[in-house]
């Protein structure tokens, strides 16, 4: 299991698309059922955090 955080600035003209660099490296992986979740939030100015999470499971393949 590993985790990598992510930080996404806010800026006055930003819009809801970004491009995000591979972040995820399955080297070393075997062949077999994987869980890949993804976890973002936002913490608002008044310390609040709204959560959003994203689960899925699939049979992972190396490729080579």
């Amino acid at each position: 299991m590993s985790s990598k955080s992510i930080r996404i600035l806010q800026r006055p003209l930003a819009n809801n698309d970004f491009e995000l660099t591979p972040a995820l490296d399955m080297n070393g992986i075997p062949l077999g059922t994987c869980m890949l979740r993804v976890e973002m939030y936002e913490l608002w100015f008044t310390g609040e955090i709204f959560p959003a999470k994203k689960e899925l499971t699939t049979d992972y393949v190396p490729q080579r």
